[in-house]
């Protein structure tokens, strides 16, 4: 169906993006069946001269697409520059290496849009993705979206709703309770973010609507080793922690929160094969990291039965008995 009656923005932060990947990606939303939209792309102080070659012909090219420039300060404060500008009745925001699906705007109709968040369906890399296979309103449902979004495991694993991406936005509602990114968060900003929208949102609806085909990138912050992951990691538990507390949210639903991203920092630094300190250093910068996070007191409240599977079980056994040799020969050779 025709969404004519609709406007839509399509945010992209770039940096130092393959221009090639980007030119996919805009493709994929000038393809879809829409009159009125925009995308924004926000330079997030980009320095490749073929990019930058790039997006100063776009705005020719196209006056749909709009081109905005600031120092490098992260995705974070890229996307909300995006969202002062941003004129469409709905915000999808999306990465430059992504793209969207053909048929999105062909399967959602104008009653799903109806909505403060629009949950779709994704695929990762083309192929695996997710998806709970039925229309599902989630309005009253806030507590299971809760726990997925702060890792509690076997809660609508399916999904990821604490993904920015696959995600529809009415920017009437962002706009009206402020819903903005914490640009000093540079790890997991999208799970704090989608935190607060689902907080506040009034109705939250999920169709099984192919909507976005998320690319894997081994060079991206999510996946190559960084020692600095240690700081971006704390400042996230630090800004989730209060964010519950502020919203009143069940400490329950949070308790696997901080061993999941305290796993998560350890494999982008000490357990990543990049890694190359010796057998002293690493041991101590661990017990330093169990010291930061206050690991020992978040493994006491979990308990083997917890985790469902046997990778699962084993890592969370060598976590609690700081069992850090056995560790790095795990991820040294899985």
């Amino acid at each position: 169906m025709k969404h004519s009656n609709y406007s839509f923005s399509f945010i992209i932060p770039v940096y130092n993006t393959d221009s090639m990947l980007l030119r996919r990606c805009i493709n994929s939303i000038e393809n879809q069946n829409l009159s009125n939209y925009e995308i924004i792309i926000v330079n997030d102080g980009s320095n490749e001269p073929c990019l930058l070659k790039y997006l100063r012909e776009l705005s020719i090219v196209n006056n749909k697409i709009h081109v905005y420039d600031q120092k490098n300060q992260g995705s974070a404060a890229a996307r909300n520059v995006a969202l002062e500008v941003a004129k469409g009745d709905y915000v999808f925001f999306v990465d430059a290496d992504d793209i969207l699906a053909e048929s999105l705007f062909t399967d959602v109709t104008e009653d799903d849009l109806k909505t403060d968040i629009l949950c779709m369906d994704y695929t990762i890399d083309g192929s695996s993705g997710g998806s709970l296979g039925k229309k599902i309103d989630f309005s009253k449902k806030k507590d299971t979206i809760y726990m997925n979004v702060l890792y509690y495991p076997g809660v609508l694993e399916e999904l990821m709703f604490g993904a920015l991406w696959a995600k529809c936005f009415s920017r009437n509602f962002l706009e009206q309770y402020k819903i903005r990114f914490q640009p000093e968060l540079r790890k997991t900003q999208d799970r704090a973010f989608m935190l607060d929208a689902y907080y506040y949102a009034n109705r939250i609806l999920y169709v099984p609507v192919q909507s976005y085909n998320y690319t894997s990138n081994a060079t991206s912050i999510t996946h190559r080793m960084n020692m600095n992951m240690t700081n971006y990691c704390s400042a996230v538990v630090d800004a989730i922690k209060k964010s519950c507390e502020e919203k009143k949210i069940p400490t329950a639903y949070s308790r696997f929160f901080v061993y999941s991203i305290v796993y998560e920092m350890l494999r982008l630094t000490l357990l990543n094969n990049e890694y190359k300190g010796n057998y002293f250093e690493y041991h101590k910068k661990m017990n330093e990291i169990y010291k930061k996070f206050g690991i020992e007191q978040e493994l006491k409240s979990l308990k083997i039965i917890d985790f469902k599977t046997v990778k699962g079980r084993a890592k969370y056994i060598m976590l609690k008995y700081h069992m850090y040799g056995a560790l790095r020969i795990y991820f040294t050779f899985k």
